[in-house]
């Protein structure tokens, strides 16, 4: 499965507007020929060392429902970077 990542470099990674919802999903409907095969898509927040990956069906759940991007998902996976 390929995932599209996204790079943040917000205060707070708890809250993502509707906006960025948005983008990602553009990223997605924009490979319409699915050359990428992208099947999820995910935001990682550098200064927290935080990954928050979605697939395409619960992002367009979310939308449905009007949820947005609020809060971790399911498939929420939180890192640490290790000082190399």
């Amino acid at each position: 499965m390929v995932a599209w990542i996204e790079i943040k470099t917000t205060v707070s990674s708890q809250w993502f507007p509707r906006k960025t919802l948005y983008q990602l999903l553009g990223y997605v409907l924009l490979d319409y020929p699915d050359e990428h095969r992208i099947r999820s898509v995910g935001i990682y927040f550098a200064r927290q060392a935080r990954l928050v990956r979605w697939t395409y069906s619960e992002m367009i759940s979310r939308q449905r429902s009007g949820l947005g991007l609020v809060g971790p998902s399911p498939d929420d996976q939180v890192g640490r970077r290790q000082a190399v």
